[in-house]
């Protein structure tokens, strides 16, 4: 208490300016101190915000009372643990599954380091463990790949994947907008969309992609339960963030809409300020979405080869579904 008290007789002794030097540096560390803590959090929040999805390597499809493996290719996850090709799963880690959604959301939530299936083969019954893994991030030798994530209107994040080209740009940017299904672009290979999007960034052309709800590394909920603002709402997003790019040439911004895409597109580029280079639109519709889906599945029945009753007779009952 002497010393405490001697320190305060001490600073009372200083100079006014000297007190104001000494507090301001304090109060300048202080600042720093604090700056770089957040920075530091900051960082460490956004690599972990959108983490990078576990996978075991095998497609499943529902059957009675579980779901029934319809690939596992070799050195996968599965494979490696013996699951294989017609093996029906029953349970996970004791807990019964009844579609693939049940194994996706375990490795979405709880990002398990292994995952004890039990399985049946030939009538007997066997439980094999998974050891999960994280998948791989793509390459590609003609550009780079980024990946980022954007928080929708409600709140939920979504991955984006851009392949830039080499170099510092700014770059003509494509917009990808898909059309209707569940499908993620987080692959080498397995759709057209991906292929047209390498060539593109091959040929100098920045293209950036939003992965729909519940797919790829996206967050939401399952991509068959959500509607068109849901789908909308990501793509918004999306183009806030192109927006704000140094890589992208803000004055060559393509939007490229295939199917439900070629609507969107120009709802974007109404919705934006600065007006965008160019919209393509392709294999769209130009009626109503319910006139659509109503000659849409006429043509399909049409092409099954059902007479005219039969045909009549099945769109008296798809009307109603649609119309719901």
């Amino acid at each position: 208490m002497v010393k405490m008290n001697k320190n305060i007789v001490h600073m009372k002794k200083q100079p006014v300016s000297f007190l104001k030097r000494r507090t301001t540096s304090l109060s300048f560390l202080n600042i720093f101190t604090i700056l770089a803590v957040f920075i530091l959090l900051t960082e460490a929040l956004t690599a972990q915000e959108l983490p990078r999805r576990m996978q075991v390597g095998m497609a499943m499809q529902p059957v009675e009372n579980g779901i029934v493996v319809t690939f596992a290719p070799e050195n996968q996850p599965a494979s490696l643990a013996g699951i294989r090709e017609g093996d029906i799963i029953r349970s996970m880690d004791g807990e019964p599954v009844s579609s693939q959604w049940d194994v996706i959301e375990k490795l979405r939530n709880e990002r398990p380091a292994n995952i004890r299936f039990s399985i049946e083969r030939n009538g007997r019954d066997e439980v094999l463990t998974v050891h999960p893994v994280e998948v791989p991030r793509l390459e590609h030798p003609d550009f780079e790949f980024h990946y980022g994530a954007l928080e929708t209107d409600d709140g939920v994040l979504r991955r984006t994947i851009i392949r830039k080209p080499h170099g510092d740009g700014p770059f003509p940017t494509i917009v990808m907008l898909g059309g209707i299904g569940c499908y993620s672009l987080d692959s080498r290979e397995g759709l057209a969309y991906i292929d047209l999007l390498n060539d593109l960034a091959s040929a100098g052309y920045l293209t950036y992609w939003v992965e729909k709800s519940g797919m790829g590394d996206s967050r939401g909920a399952p991509c068959m339960e959500i509607n068109f603002d849901t789908e909308l709402s990501g793509y918004r997003a999306g183009m806030t963030q192109v927006r704000s790019m140094s890589e992208v040439d803000q004055n060559r911004i393509i939007l490229l809409g295939h199917s439900m895409g070629g609507i969107i597109g120009p709802i974007l580029a109404a919705e934006t300020e600065e007006p965008v280079h160019a919209i393509i639109a392709m294999a769209t519709f130009g009626v109503p979405w319910f006139e659509y889906l109503i000659a849409n599945s006429r043509r399909q029945l049409h092409l099954s080869g059902l007479s005219l009753t039969e045909i009549e007779n099945r769109m008296s009952e798809t009307v109603k579904v649609h119309y719901l």
